[in-house]
């Protein structure tokens, strides 16, 4: 605060959203505030029961501000009562931003839905920040708006399906689009985490949630998603990608078939439908049973996925492989048995030039008995066997240091020299990595673990993200 304030004054006010130029009927009450102090450059405001909105210095930048609050309190014989509404849309663009930032989300959602002038003029300010989405169907929302490198609340807004609650009275209703629904919302503020909680109740609580990402994938520009979508069939499906087809980035999409007990549920053409519709996505698990009969063309561009994950993946054959994985990053294929041909393929493929950091080929059980990878690299004049390294471990994100059986690990090179990657078999997986740590230390640490007694691999040791192959 700089100098002494000319004016002090503890009124309460209650600010209220004016839409469509004029105040109208409708106005959402937003919070009670109290109006702590003005001067001629800067206006503090305080909520009673929280932090509301801290504007200090920034303001002294605005002469627009400080004309109206020189205005507000330069009448002479001018009264305020304590419910005089202070009409928002007739603040400088920049006050309301800082409104905004400080608003919890579901009181934020609600003044975008009193006109087309109060959600244009919302969503300019919503646009400077990054938010995230994680939706898990027939379950929650979650809302998140974080701060980078700035000082802020964390707004996070949780919408529950109310189905399992039982509905108290008084309630709010909320509309977001078309859909309006009862509610029981209650705030919390942890640590500058401003959480409201909210509890939804619809007969029809699928319509609301595809309406509500609909909603919120065209209010907010810089919007991120997490899907967890249970797939139950197509035609739900593409209504719920449909409602999403704006939104900026999907982080990740889990979609997860129908539960079964003793006869699984086929879904072929939803498996399908999935691989085709979810290419935006950084991250996809696909757990969903398919046929035997099931094939995916190989026609088809290449994945580009940060990590793909596939629970079935009996109809992924050599040549799909290579003309559609080796483009992605990270790929888990479950229940997938290559054989030794099919390997040599893969990893010829591989060492011709592909972005693959990291390959999990989880077989049927028993998979890994016996196993060894000679006759794989048989043909592969610059691979080197390796008896003892530090690797990644098959399902889990910890690593383990491991003293490989004969034939069981190979290290192996792209052909520009850049790239170098372990290739082993370990817990029922063939695997591939290119985080690994191998050489003289590696070796001393294996010899000592095994004269203690300790057995054939040992967990708890974390890569180096900075690791580089080092040689033997």
């Amino acid at each position: 605060m700089r100098g002494k304030p000319s004016l002090w004054t503890a009124q309460q006010w209650r600010i209220v959203w004016e839409g469509g130029g004029q105040t109208q009927s409708n106005s959402l009450p937003i919070l009670d505030v109290t109006l702590c102090c003005v001067t001629h450059s800067f206006i503090v405001v305080a909520c009673s029961h929280q932090p509301f909105l801290s504007v200090l210095n920034h303001l002294s930048f605005f002469p627009s501000v400080c004309h109206i609050v020189t205005i507000l309190f330069s009448v002479p014989g001018t009264t305020f009562d304590k419910t005089m509404p202070i009409k928002l849309l007739r603040f400088p663009f920049l006050v309301q931003k800082l409104i905004f930032e400080e608003v919890d989300l579901l009181a934020v959602i609600s003044i975008t839905m009193l006109s087309k002038k109060s959600n244009a003029i919302a969503r300019a300010c919503l646009s400077h920040h990054r938010y995230h989405l994680k939706y898990m169907q027939d379950d929650y929302f979650q809302l998140e708006r974080k701060f980078v490198n700035e000082d802020g609340n964390t707004l996070i807004l949780d919408f529950h399906n109310g189905k399992y609650c039982h509905l108290r009275s008084p309630y709010q209703l909320c509309r977001i689009g078309k859909q309006e629904v009862a509610i029981e919302s209650t705030r919390t503020d942890p640590d500058g985490t401003l959480t409201a909680r909210t509890h939804v109740f619809s007969e029809n609580y699928d319509d609301f949630t595809i309406e509500t990402l609909r909603y919120l994938s065209t209010l907010l520009p810089k919007l991120s998603l997490g899907l967890t979508l249970r797939v139950l069939d197509a035609e739900t499906f593409r209504r719920t990608m449909q409602s999403i087809e704006s939104v900026e980035e999907i982080k990740e999409m889990n979609a997860v078939g129908p539960s079964w007990h003793r006869t699984p549920v086929y879904q072929d053409e939803v498996a399908k439908l999935v691989l085709d519709e979810c290419r935006r996505a950084k991250k996809l698990r696909l757990a969903i049973h398919t046929s035997e009969d099931f094939v995916y063309p190989t026609t088809t561009m290449p994945f580009n996925f940060d990590s793909i994950n596939v629970t079935s993946a009996h109809w992924v054959s050599r040549e799909l492989f290579i003309k559609l994985f080796l483009s992605c990053k990270t790929v888990v294929l479950d229940n997938k048995d290559f054989n030794d041909a099919d390997l040599t393929s893969i990893f010829k493929a591989w060492t011709e030039g592909s972005r693959l950091e990291y390959l999990e080929l989880d077989g049927t059980l028993n998979f890994d008995q016996g196993k060894t990878l000679n006759s794989v690299f048989e043909e592969f004049p610059r691979a080197a066997p390796v008896k003892n390294a530090i690797v990644p471990a098959a399902s889990i994100r910890d690593s383990w240091l491991v003293k490989f059986g004969e034939g069981r690990c190979y290290r192996i090179q792209q052909r520009d020299g850049q790239t170098t990657a372990l290739v082993y078999i370990h817990n029922y997986a063939a695997l591939l990595s290119t985080k690994f740590q191998i050489g003289k230390e590696v070796d001393e640490m294996a010899a000592q673990l095994e004269e203690d007694g300790v057995g054939r691999h040992i967990g708890g040791h974390f890569l180096d993200e900075n690791m580089q192959a080092e040689e033997d």
